[in-house]
């Protein structure tokens, strides 16, 4: 089958945009054609377009045109064997100058419809859309689910069946567990000890029971015996039971020296006295950024500083950690009472003499007033205090085996202790003292007196005065008075009750 030759400048054409322009082509034609000589013409073969619309263009430059013959047969995209049909010429309008090869052939093919344009590009972006659309929507869901999660109950249950299990244990429990309960603990701070030595399970637990039991804010600082893994519920009653406590109570008189503290709590903890004597040397230890007290002459540097009082503690308590809760609770004192570092000596060193000058707290801020009154400089003692009890603690601290010294030494000892002889005060305070003690220091009471005597050992009742002469006669009376007291047997009158 004859063909005409291929154009190869032309493009091959895609499959869907080519029919539609060979049918313009073959279109052009015949409108050329019947502008040349309004001969019919017929259609080739959709292959032979490019040689057909080049020929078109040849006639109508030169005014001819070129017909295919009958005997050409005409080119099909069917099978070899089919022969093509004759088309019946009709008479073709007068139609606009046919476009030149060319431009025909120069012409950008259609976009296929299969593939729009930038259609792999534009699906490419799509599909990435989609998947930065889930990435965010599962980031939210984690987020969310984090958040929720720790709220819900474990395996999705619901808290009615599984909160008590979680928050409880099932009892009644097993062993032996030593606690300590704290001073002004409140339920979250007793849940917390508890938790951590193993009696209950949660802290949350513990307070719904706290909150459930109205005698529970009654429960007392100390140390308790209880079992380990207690329900809340059962841990709170043994609390609440005395039976239950296994603290033991320091308790320290006003006026102890510091080797009678150390005495009184070697026995209480069941300790060497040693053990205590090194545990006051550590002052590190003891939470004290070094020794207390530099003055010169002084016995103990801790004298003073422990302060008297009652004493809860555990069993399993060290001498440094009950050396260290006297100190703190002297240092508490004295700052909710207003006394700056820098005075601390003095008030300590005030209120333990008056502490061994007085007997009934009445007098504690008599006398206190009358150390103040004799220190200043103008003062009839010309500063000198002139109180016994100082040297008497020093020959106590220096002779721990002899209980009575040589009232002769007052006029003669040179110690520091001696304030008969020495003015000012003594360089340490020479006993323990308590709150009461420390506010008549901190606040004495107003009044002249420069001297006090007591005038009844059994009532320990003071005479206060600024008058030396008056002090002399109340002398005289109070050796009478001892005088009628060790000839009745040294028997005070029982007070009337």
């Amino acid at each position: 089958m004859a063909t005409g030759p291929e154009d190869p400048t032309t493009p091959a054409p895609e499959p869907d945009s080519a029919p539609v322009r060979r049918r313009d082509l073959r279109r052009n034609a015949a409108r050329a054609a019947g502008e040349a000589g309004g001969a019919t013409a017929r259609p080739s073969a959709p292959e032979d377009a490019g040689a057909d619309v080049a020929a078109v263009d040849a006639s109508a430059r030169d005014g001819s045109v070129t017909q295919p013959t009958a005997a050409e047969p005409a080119r099909t995209d069917g099978p070899a064997e089919t022969a093509a049909e004759p088309s019946i010429a009709e008479p073709v309008p007068t139609a606009e100058p046919v476009p030149t090869a060319e431009r025909v052939v120069d012409e950008p093919a259609r976009p296929s419809r299969s593939v729009p344009p930038g259609g792999r590009s534009h699906r490419r972006s799509s599909i990435i859309g989609v998947i930065l659309a889930v990435a965010i929507v599962l980031g939210l869901g984690v987020l969310i689910l984090s958040a929720v999660r720790p709220r819900l109950p474990e395996g999705g249950a619901t808290p009615s069946t599984t909160e008590a299990v979680q928050l409880d244990y099932p009892g009644p429990g097993s062993g032996e567990v030593l606690v300590t309960i704290d001073a002004d603990a409140d339920a979250t701070a007793i849940g917390t000890v508890l938790v951590d030595s193993g009696v209950v399970l949660t802290v949350e637990g513990f307070e719904a029971a706290y909150a459930a039991n109205p005698g529970a804010a009654s429960i007392q600082p100390g140390s308790y015996r209880l079992l380990g893994q207690m329900t809340s519920k059962d841990a709170i009653t043994a609390l609440l039971d005395p039976a239950r406590r296994q603290d033991l109570q320091l308790t320290i008189p006003t006026g102890y020296r510091t080797d009678q503290i150390y005495a009184r709590v070697a026995d209480v903890l069941g300790v060497p006295v040693d053990d205590v004597r090194a545990a006051a040397q550590d002052y590190a230890a003891l939470g004290i950024d070094g020794s207390p007290n530099t003055a010169d002459g002084v016995f103990d540097p801790l004298e003073g500083w422990l302060l008297a009082g009652t004493y809860t503690v555990s069993r399993t308590s060290t001498p440094t950690e009950v050396l260290r809760q006297m100190y703190d609770a002297t240092i508490a004192q004295l700052d909710a009472l207003g006394v700056v570092p820098e005075e601390r000596a003095r008030i300590l060193t005030i209120a333990s003499i008056a502490g061994k000058e007085a007997h009934v707290a009445e007098d504690f801020p008599r006398v206190t007033r009358v150390i103040v009154n004799r220190l200043a400089v103008d003062s009839p003692t010309d500063g000198r205090i002139q109180m016994d009890s100082t040297l008497t603690y020093a020959w106590a601290m220096q002779h721990l085996a002899v209980e009575e010294m040589d009232p002769a030494l007052h006029d003669t000892d040179p110690s520091p202790y001696n304030t008969r002889l020495l003015a000012g005060l003594p360089p340490s305070p020479i006993g323990s003292v308590d709150a009461v003690l420390l506010n008549a220091a901190v606040s004495p009471e107003e009044g002249p007196w420069i001297y006090f005597v007591e005038t009844d050992l059994c009532s320990g009742q003071l005479t206060f005065t600024d008058s030396y002469d008056e002090i002399i006669a109340r002398q005289k009376e109070l050796r009478e008075w001892i005088e009628t007291w060790e000839a009745g047997g040294e028997a005070c009158p029982t007070p009337e009750g």
